[in-house]
């Protein structure tokens, strides 16, 4: 069964070195892994800014992932003029959570421009709602396939999702190096969905004048790993 339709997952106990996780990251952050929308950069971040010393195998973290994954989404609708793409056959549409987000809008009536801390616990409560179905049906699956069936446990009936404590470690020892690759490839497939470059630059302002939009930001992942290993 492909990734993104798995309904439940184990993960696979195996002994782990810092190698074995820069090359998953590696791998998953290079051009190999298919993302066709910003559901699995989103992902784990998410699971790398929820995460914490407390984490354990025995802690479900699934509810607080859905809050944090709800909350990034929505705030970069609101913050930047870009659509948050799907990209199918080289077309880009409309993605289902950006859909999400406008009928949630128009349906309360609220600014474009409004955060999600913002929202009143009614609104925020049905979107978070709204955002489960999403996460499910194209990201926890997948994510758990693309590295090698490792990251957590994970059961979609139950809305249980257990991140593996080797990789909760590693996210906390990492997460200010994690979150900037995330932010390179996260700018590698909006230079593809995105048509209008002064969107890009007006909502990643320094590193786009930093670097420039030719930048390959591949590259400047693979170096940063190669760095680190």
């Amino acid at each position: 069964m492909a990734g993104w339709n798995l309904k439940k997952g184990n993960a696979k106990i195996i002994c782990f070195n810092n190698e074995i996780f820069w090359n998953r990251i590696e791998d998953f952050l290079s051009k190999k892994t298919t993302m066709k929308n910003l559901y699995k950069i989103t992902l784990i971040r998410s699971l790398i800014n929820i995460n914490s010393e407390f984490i354990s195998m025995e802690n479900n973290i699934f509810n607080e992932l859905t809050y944090e994954f709800s909350k990034i989404i929505w705030n970069f609708k609101s913050e930047s003029s870009m659509i948050n793409s799907t990209i199918y056959n080289g077309v880009s549409y409309e993605a289902k959570q950006d859909k999400i987000i406008e009928q949630i809008k128009n349906v309360y009536k609220l600014d474009q421009k409004s955060k999600f801390e913002d929202l009143n616990e009614t609104v925020r409560w049905n979107y978070i709602e709204k955002t489960k179905s999403v996460i499910k049906t194209n990201v926890i699956g997948a994510i758990f396939s693309d590295f090698n069936e490792e990251i957590y446990s994970f059961n979609l009936k139950n809305d249980e999702l257990f991140l593996n404590e080797e990789y909760a470690k590693f996210f906390r020892d990492n997460k200010s190096i994690l979150l900037q690759l995330l932010y390179y490839r996260e700018i590698e497939f909006i230079k593809i969905s995105e048509k209008d470059n002064k969107n890009i630059v007006e909502y990643y302002g320094n590193e786009i004048y930093f670097y420039g939009l030719e930048k390959n930001y591949y590259e400047l992942i693979n170096t940063m790993i190669k760095n680190i290993k």
